[in-house]
């Protein structure tokens, strides 16, 4: 005799739905919450563009340079969107600071801050996206200890272009553009990775303990209670 089979309300959900258009391999953390359709698809794009130009106003003051949130915003973006969509929506992020809205850093605007001296940076968020987004194929973000790694290998990757950009548009060998650009970088690159590492398994965790507590639910219905 076989068992029911239990589902969230989450999997039929997804069971029902095969018009996603901007996704490929397995849900997301953020399509366990919304519908998977080429409109949520867009909503999401564009609410992750907003959340990394949110946080890139965040400014922590670390030492020994204060360390904003884009990176965190990147990665988190990615991870929960996957492997198309996350790197959507850092590039419309890109778009969006480029044609004039404050999406950079302290409300900053225009191409000048790409093809600056920090443009590598912003172009390597790009890059650190596609790689977030690829790991999702597999579920590396679900778990705290290859989060953190895939989170600090993307964030080295960003470091990396942004240092190659700032020794050429500088003419910087190669000493003073990691003193300038790698070096006082490497305590908040680590915190955020931190970060991000414990925010998206934990957010996998509770949408998992939710899922168990509806199909607990469904096993187990409450008995109505007569009235006399």
């Amino acid at each position: 005799m076989s068992l029911p089979n239990y589902q969230t309300p989450t999997q039929r959900l997804l069971a029902s739905t095969n018009k996603r258009r901007l996704h490929v391999g397995p849900a997301t953390l953020l399509d366990r919450v919304y519908p998977p359709t080429l409109v949520m698809d867009a909503v999401l794009v564009g609410a992750g563009a907003a959340l990394i130009g949110i946080l890139a106003q965040v400014v922590v003051p670390l030492w020994p340079v204060p360390s904003t949130g884009q990176i965190v915003g990147v990665l988190v973006v990615s991870f929960a969107l996957g492997v198309i969509r996350g790197p959507l929506a850092v590039a419309l992020y890109l778009l969006l600071g480029g044609f004039g809205l404050p999406m950079f850093t302290q409300a900053g605007a225009g191409w000048s801050h790409i093809a600056g001296q920090t443009g590598g940076y912003l172009v390597g968020f790009l890059f650190a996206a596609v790689v977030a987004g690829i790991v999702t194929l597999w579920g590396w973000e679900r778990k705290f200890w290859s989060a953190l790694a895939v989170s600090c290998g993307a964030t080295l990757l960003v470091y990396a272009i942004g240092v190659v950009w700032l020794a050429h548009v500088n003419d910087y060998g190669l000493a003073e553009a990691l003193e300038q650009g790698l070096y006082p970088l490497i305590v908040g690159g680590g915190l955020k990775s931190l970060l991000v590492a414990a925010l998206v398994p934990f957010a996998w965790f509770a949408l998992q303990r939710a899922d168990s507590a509806v199909i607990a639910a469904q096993r187990n219905p409450a008995t109505p209670r007569l009235r006399p």
